[in-house]
């Protein structure tokens, strides 16, 4: 019920603009502005709820692990139309692409595409105007692991956070996280969902160098327990 009275409105924010745009132009530079900023912030806040009910469920012990055959294309695509908006407005060039021959894979299609919207939206939020945001998806088959690979031209992270970072409701500057909104939650999500694959997150980082995040995911193996506990 929470998930539906908090999500239902945005939601419904974002189809009508989508319907907006898709009706008429804007008749000023202001006006598409406006449009812009409507989409860009209901985009930033339905992250920050989704987020907290994630974790909200993982706490409860009510979160599903469903396994199914990925296409890894496919969550790349639906990233994308969501993050790009947020890049759009920042003023930051985001680009996606795959390798061909990446392989299926097996396991929870919408916990993977969770962990990289995170991984995008952080990354663009922490990237200042006129830089730059890659999600890069490759195949390495001496280990027969998918690599997911997030890099930003950001802030960066200093070294003693980097391990900090993947704690709840942490930013690695406490005096960053009034300019930076957010719930410190995503990065904690993105390990835990990870994990349930089988799979790491890793994070390489330097202040002032920008991030870059890779998670690893098997290709078949992925632990059913997690799936198993909550039946």
């Amino acid at each position: 019920m929470m998930s539906h009275e908090l999500r239902t409105p945005l939601t419904s924010i974002l189809a009508f603009t989508e319907m907006l745009n898709r009706e008429s132009s804007p008749k000023s530079e202001k006006e598409a502005q406006t449009r812009r900023e409507i989409e860009a912030n209901s985009r930033a806040l339905l992250f920050m709820i989704n987020d907290i009910l994630e974790m909200s469920r993982l706490d409860a012990g009510r979160t599903e692990f469903n396994v199914e055959t990925v296409d890894l294309g496919d969550i790349l695509g639906l990233v994308q139309a969501v993050v790009q908006p947020l890049a759009n407005r920042n003023e930051v060039d985001f680009a996606c692409d795959i390798d061909p021959g990446v392989p299926l894979v097996q396991g929870d299609f919408e916990k993977i595409r969770h962990v990289l919207e995170n991984l995008c939206g952080n990354a663009v939020k922490f990237t200042p105007a006129g830089g730059s945001v890659r999600l890069h998806i490759s195949y390495h088959p001496e280990c027969d692991e998918v690599w997911l690979r997030v890099a930003d031209t950001g802030i960066g992270i200093a070294k003693k956070d980097q391990q900090r970072v993947f704690e709840r409701f942490v930013q690695a500057d406490s005096s960053l996280s009034r300019r930076y909104n957010g719930t410190g939650l995503g990065l904690s999500l993105a390990k835990e969902y990870a994990e349930m694959h089988g799979g790491s997150i890793s994070l390489e980082s330097a202040l002032g160098e920008g991030s870059v995040f890779t998670v690893r995911i098997p290709v078949v193996e992925c632990r059913l327990d997690a799936g198993e506990e909550n039946e």
